[in-house]
């Protein structure tokens, strides 16, 4: 049994895809994940084959030259795979629908009921998927067909029930999958986790991946270290490795200051923080809620807002906007945070339960495609 998952190299997307394999190689699976290089020695590391793909470039879905390399790629290893899983309305989803493979899709987001700010923005998007579904011999689309790319067989919701909106509507054969991650990590990451002094608060600060969003973040870091550094607390910084070589901000720290440049390991660093400070990326705002860490989410833009939003209404988080961020202005929304919600509640097991369901579901689907 072989699947190839196609996955976005931003970490909010491929991590939710790499739990899914790491599972599904368990129970002996064969899985292949294609994605940018710079994922392969995590791939790699656990298990699982890794396929070179540069993910897409350019506006929307105007990327012709890779999604026919993409296609190409898929339409060569067709006789080995029983599975495709893509990601919903994305060209790896254009090309699981043409390859004529069955897929199951998935998403990372949440739903928004109006994806189109207005009719010109709705018939550009039309008219860009349309060029980019002609490139892979698929038909073109109307303004009056639904837009969502997702497969007809099954589609993973990779989000947490309360973050959905109850009139939220879905593909009918729709599972929600909650909120996976992969949680492995070499003991070497970690060993400093063996010295942290004891009756310390901890104010885990995490970073975006994507090289655009990383600028804007830096003004919430620098903050933080300004407000919490010298105060007795500890400060971790979860950040991407040549953002921490990068920047002067991270010269000449204080003892109370960690800078993580390793993946994965946030679910070690949120087992020990008593507050996050995030941009209100989905897979950190989950995976907070998940253990039971009280959050600020300083929303950078994409779905920030929208998942900060849904986050709050748990009663465990709080929002600030970039304009607003200073030193004062996060010293005083983390106290209050952490003096309202003074106790953590983990529902980790519980994801994790939804997550094997999930496996279940597409091994069966394999399952039902061998015995036809």
């Amino acid at each position: 049994m072989r699947i190839l998952f196609i996955s976005s190299p931003a970490y909010g997307h491929i991590d939710p895809i790499l739990s899914l394999g790491q599972e599904l190689n368990s129970q002996g699976v064969e899985v292949w994940v294609a994605t940018d290089p710079a994922h392969q020695s995590l791939i790699e590391s656990i298990g699982l084959r890794f396929l070179s793909f540069p993910w897409f470039t350019g506006r929307l879905f105007e990327f012709e030259k890779e999604l026919k390399a993409l296609y190409e790629t898929v339409q060569y290893q067709r006789d080995q795979l029983d599975l495709l899983v893509c990601e919903a309305s994305t060209g790896a989803a254009l090309v699981a629908e043409a390859s004529g493979i069955p897929w199951v899709s998935y998403q990372t987001f949440i739903s928004s009921k109006e994806p189109f700010s207005n009719e010109q923005m709705k018939r550009g998007y039309i008219q860009s998927i349309n060029k980019s579904r002609k490139a892979i011999g698929l038909r073109s689309l109307s303004e009056h067909d639904s837009l969502e790319v997702t497969s007809p067989l099954l589609h993973l919701v990779m989000i947490m029930p309360e973050m959905i909106d109850e009139d939220t509507v879905f593909p009918s054969k729709t599972l929600i999958a909650g909120p996976c991650y992969l949680e492995t990590v070499d003991n070497r990451q970690i060993a400093f986790l063996e010295d942290m002094p004891p009756n310390v608060p901890i104010v885990l600060v995490c970073t975006p991946s994507l090289d655009s969003l990383k600028p804007d973040s830096l003004r919430y870091v620098e903050a933080s270290l300004q407000a919490f550094a010298q105060d007795e607390c500890l400060v971790i910084i979860s950040i991407d490795p040549s953002m921490a070589k990068s920047s002067t901000v991270f010269n000449n720290l204080p003892p109370s200051v960690l800078i993580v440049t390793d993946y994965p390991m946030h679910h070690k660093l949120m087992q020990i923080a008593d507050v996050i400070i995030t941009h209100g990326g989905l897979g950190t705002i989950q995976r907070a809620i998940a253990y039971g860490v009280p959050q600020l989410v300083i929303p950078l833009g994409f779905d920030h807002f929208v998942n900060a939003e849904h986050s709050k209404r748990t009663g465990r988080a709080s929002i600030i906007s970039l304009e607003h961020v200073s030193p004062n202005s996060l010293k005083s929304s983390v106290d209050a945070l952490m003096h309202s919600i003074k106790n953590k509640k983990e529902r980790i097991y519980e994801f994790e339960r939804l997550k094997k369901e999930c496996v279940a579901e597409i091994i069966s689907l394999v399952n039902k495609k061998e015995g036809q």
